[in-house]
Order: structure tokens, then sequence, then C-alpha cells
């Protein structure tokens, strides 16, 4: 078989992350194989799974390697690489560098089925939002249901939401979907995301696994389940409004006061917002000789924040935004909202 091999490194990007994502726990090796002009590269732990098709010449008998030892083989290659089937391993060669790849007993390489009913629903809106919000959904929360991002459906309407206890964020766009409810675990939110923005992509959603499926093979993980949060109420109740606010202006301040803080590990932990009829000064609580100015159009008023969570939640807008900014009232919550886009994130008490 014979091989690009910038088209193999490519392709060996998500298959190798998914062996590697339980530190040996799982199944750490890769099946791989080729026929019909493409080689397919399958990876499993357990709880997700991948196949990544690239084109090739020739074929190569399914084979179970070690993907690090492969990864960093193709590193090192030139531009074409070879690679044979032998008894006990793989025989590489590229330009003057050769070396063999042991074999791995495949018997327990089992697969993950990547089937369910279609979906309706827009894949690049739907890898918009999860991108957007999947920030706020903590991994190592100690509330299980805040490590996931919830995917609801309804016949008009498409709606990605998470939250970290602390920070909250959902992606409700008008669009044609069907009707479904999913809890996707945190972990898997950047996989899904590249898959669903593949050619080609659809969903398949079957009892306890959704799938990905696509140009150039498919992805499939595990559903989380349980009741999600009810996070409505804190952006429908009353509110107080601040202004309109540049995305890039305010995430160039905020970055200006950390570096200018950048000694103390917390001095952006606690950060006074003082609203004039003009401009905001950002100043790092306690300390006034660490200040930033933004200039703008506010209701005169202050309240403060932590300053790196209110960063990233300035990094989940798309660059170029201009954002409305307003305040939960009754449970002091700081709210940001662009379009389809809204997020708030709690306030520190006076």
């Amino acid at each position: 078989m014979k091989i690009a091999k910038d088209k193999l490194l490519a392709a060996l990007v998500e298959p190798v992350r998914i062996t590697q994502s339980k530190a040996g726990r799982g199944v750490a090796f890769l099946l791989i194989g080729a026929s019909g002009g493409f080689m397919e590269i399958e990876a499993n732990d357990g709880d997700q799974s991948c196949l990544v098709r690239v084109e090739c010449e020739g074929d190569l008998d399914p084979t179970c390697i070690q993907p690090l030892r492969l990864q960093a083989a193709v590193a090192f290659a030139s531009e074409s690489i070879e690679i044979e089937s032998l008894d006990t391993a793989l025989a590489y060669k590229s330009g003057r560098r050769s070396m063999r790849i042991p074999k791995l007993d495949g018997s327990q390489f089992t697969r993950m089925a990547a089937q369910g009913a279609l979906l309706v629903a827009p894949t690049a809106e739907m890898a918009k939002g999860i991108r957007r919000s999947k920030f706020s959904a903590e991994e190592s929360s100690h509330r299980y249901i805040m490590k996931c991002i919830r995917l609801s459906g309804a016949p008009t309407a498409l709606r990605i939401e998470s939250g970290n206890g602390i920070d909250l964020a959902y992606n409700e766009a008008a669009l044609i979907c069907s009707d479904f409810d999913i809890m996707v675990p945190s972990a898997f939110a950047s996989s899904i995301t590249l898959a669903l923005e593949k050619p080609g992509a659809e969903i398949l959603l079957a009892e306890s696994t959704v799938t990905v499926k696509h140009q150039f093979g498919h992805y499939t993980c595990k559903l989380m389940e349980g009741v999600y949060p009810n996070m409505r109420p804190i952006f429908d109740q009353k509110r107080r409004e601040v202004g309109m606010i540049s995305r890039d202006e305010w995430v160039d301040a905020f970055r200006a006061v950390k570096m200018v803080g950048s000694d103390n590990a917390s001095v952006l932990i606690d950060v006074r917002l003082e609203f004039s009829e003009k401009e905001c000064r950002i100043v790092i609580a306690g300390d006034s000789d660490f200040m930033q100015t933004v200039d703008g159009n506010f209701v005169p008023q202050s309240f403060r924040v932590n300053g790196a969570g209110f960063l990233n939640c300035l990094n989940g807008f798309d660059e170029g935004a201009t954002i409305k900014m307003s305040v939960a009232e009754e449970c002091q919550a700081t709210v940001l909202e662009d379009g389809d886009f809204h997020l708030a994130t709690c306030q520190l008490r006076n």
C-alpha cells in the first residue's frame, strides 16, 4: 500500500486521540486496512469511536498496531509512505527510512455500532452552536449533569445549551429540525463538532449513542442520561440594561489587564466594571493602579465579575460581534447576547 504523508498524518489525529483518551484503560490500538483505493483507520475506547477514510494506492489486510508508533513514523517520513503486511509486523518504508511496526492482537477490538434513525437537523448550525457554548460545560464539575452539552430540537427551533453553575450559555436558532433532546458528554464536544463540519455530514440517533456520518468516515459516542436543569428562568427574569459592547475591544482590554497583573495568579479573579455614560473603567478590585478604559454608551452603574471567567465568556462570541450587555437583577448575573447566542455569568457579591 502507498499513501501520501500529509494525508495519513491528518487522518491519524482523531483516531490517535481516542486511543489515548483513557490513558491505557481503553483499547489503545488502531485497526487499519486498505482496499478499493481507500485506507481506513479505526479507533474505539468503549465510549467513543471513529473511522477515518483516506485515499491510497493498493491494499492492506486489516491489522491492529500501536498508534503512537505509527504516528511518530509518519511524522518523520518523506512525501510518500509504503506499508506492507508481514507475518508479525507491518513493514514501513519512506525514502531512506524503514522500520517494522509489530502487529497487535486484535481479538479485543470491538466496534460501536454506527447506526440509528436519521435526525433532521442542520449540521453546520449545530456545530456552530456547540463550538460557541461548549466552554461553559465543566468536565471536572462535581455535578454529573453539568459535564455535558444539551442538544434539543423542535419543528421550528434548534437549541444548544451548557453550564457549569457559574456560566450558562445557550444558542437557539429558528431552524427546521426533528423533535429530539439529548445530552453529549462535554469531553466529546470537540470531536462531534469536527465531525459535524465534515462534507456530507448527517446525524444518526440510537437509544444510547449518536453518530455523525460524513464523506470521510464517521464518529460515534455514548450519550448521557438524566434531566438537564432548566436555565431559562435566568434569561427570562427582569433585567437592567447596561449597553452595547464591542467583543474585540473588550477582549483586548481584559487581556491587557491580565498581562499587567501576570505576576499574581489571582489578580484577574476580582474585577470591577465601573460604567459612566461614555466609558467603562475595568479595574482590578482593590488596586486602582491596574485599570483599562473602553469607550461606549452605557447606563451608569458598577458591579464586580470574575475576570478570568468573563474573558472566557467574551471569547465564546464571534470575532467582530457587537454584544448587548444587561444584568439579571434577581440573581445578579451579567447577561451577554448576540443574535442567537445568549450567555449569563454570575457576578461577585459586594
